[in-house]
């Protein structure tokens, strides 16, 4: 919705002060998009996924989103390696 709405900026303001009160949500003062925009961000967590919403820093125009994903789990004797290397 974001990415494609818009919106007044009072309402815009609005929303992004209501995101950030959502249990969980956690602000990410040093945020990247997909894109590698960098801005401040909204963090969302759903168990092991992440998604973060990031706005310009001056501005706070929405850029876009990096959504991140835990994709497997492994086990290794210290840190720093790799699970099956």
């Amino acid at each position: 919705m974001l990415n494609q709405a818009t919106l007044p900026p009072e309402v815009d303001a609005a929303l992004c002060r209501a995101a950030a009160r959502i249990p969980g949500v956690s602000v990410a003062e040093h945020a990247e998009d997909a894109a590698g925009r960098r801005g401040i961000g909204l963090a969302f967590r759903d168990g092991d996924d992440r998604d973060l919403w990031v706005f310009d820093r001056k501005t706070l125009h929405y850029l876009g989103s990096d959504e991140v994903a835990l994709l497997d789990v492994g086990v290794v004797d210290k840190i720093g390696e790799i699970p099956g290397e």
